[in-house]
């Protein structure tokens, strides 16, 4: 066999060989639609036309890739509503509760009457102590059932001097009592009293009148006689012992005036006391008789 001959592998006898007589088989054409042969895998992650293959990212299930528009799940749907309602529920809760205490704090001062202020209502009461006599008071052993039957001492003013008088007229007696003490004011203080000129004045005490009718009856007429120069009165009260009615006590002095007067009965017993205006109530109340 020479050089330029080529050696060739002994094909078998009627393998491979076409024959032209043989008709031609049809060639089917793809149909549209129809799935193309898969490619072979690139071993470099690449697909046929060059691009790198997914990595998987966004893929679903099995490393498909889930479709953008899919519709959420009834129970999706449902979870998404409720986070949204507790989302609303705390955001109106943050902001309306403020809101409501200071709306409410207003309305409680706007609405609250003048009346209702404690500071403006309140009342302060102060008890001052009974002023007392700093001396002692006459001796009257030896007089008369009436004239022991007086005060010795009516808070700071005490029993001085007892002179009888024939002034009361129809009276089984009468007695002119002078009751010393300093005079004071509503807050405690000193507050001398001024005469008005009144031969039944003192300047720091009381002169009182003091006498007894035969019944209850002239001794109210008498009484009715002591206060005709003093016009109205400008308070009377019941005297009583126990629960008895006995008399009636009255009051008289102009606003302002520094001198007072109290005329009051209790049985057949009838007293005047003039005196300082700031402390005629208090030493008439507070005479005991």
């Amino acid at each position: 066999m020479s050089e330029n001959e080529s050696t060739a592998p002994a094909t078998p006898a009627g393998a491979g060989r076409s024959r032209r007589d043989a008709p031609l088989e049809p060639t089917e054409s793809p149909t549209p639609g129809a799935a193309e042969p898969s490619q072979p895998a690139d071993p470099s992650g690449a697909d046929s036309d060059g691009r790198p293959a997914d990595d998987g990212a966004g893929t679903g299930v099995a490393g498909l890739a889930a479709p953008e528009d899919e519709p959420r799940s009834d129970e999706e749907s449902r979870r998404a509503r409720r986070s949204e309602q507790r989302r609303g529920r705390t955001l109106w809760f943050v902001i309306g509760v403020p809101v409501v205490l200071v709306a409410a704090v207003v309305l409680f001062f706007v609405l609250r009457p003048a009346d209702s202020d404690p500071a403006a209502t309140a009342t302060v009461t102060t008890t001052l102590p009974v002023p007392t006599a700093s001396s002692e008071p006459l001796d009257r052993a030896d007089a008369t059932a009436l004239v022991q039957a007086l005060p010795g001492t009516v808070r700071q003013f005490v029993l001085a001097t007892v002179e009888p008088t024939d002034a009361l007229e129809g009276a089984v007696e009468g007695w002119t009592v002078v009751y010393e003490g300093e005079a004071l004011s509503s807050d405690g203080s000193s507050a001398s009293a001024v005469s008005t000129g009144s031969a039944d004045a003192t300047d720091s005490g009381f002169t009182v009148t003091v006498g007894q009718w035969a019944d209850a009856e002239r001794a109210t007429e008498a009484a009715a006689g002591l206060s005709a120069d003093l016009g109205e009165p400008t308070s009377t009260e019941d005297v009583t012992v126990g629960d008895e009615v006995t008399g009636t006590l009255s009051f008289y002095g102009e606003d302002g005036a520094s001198e007072g007067t109290a005329v009051w009965t209790n049985g057949t017993v009838v007293l005047r006391a003039v005196g300082p205006a700031t402390e005629v109530v208090n030493f008439a109340t507070g005479f005991g008789l």
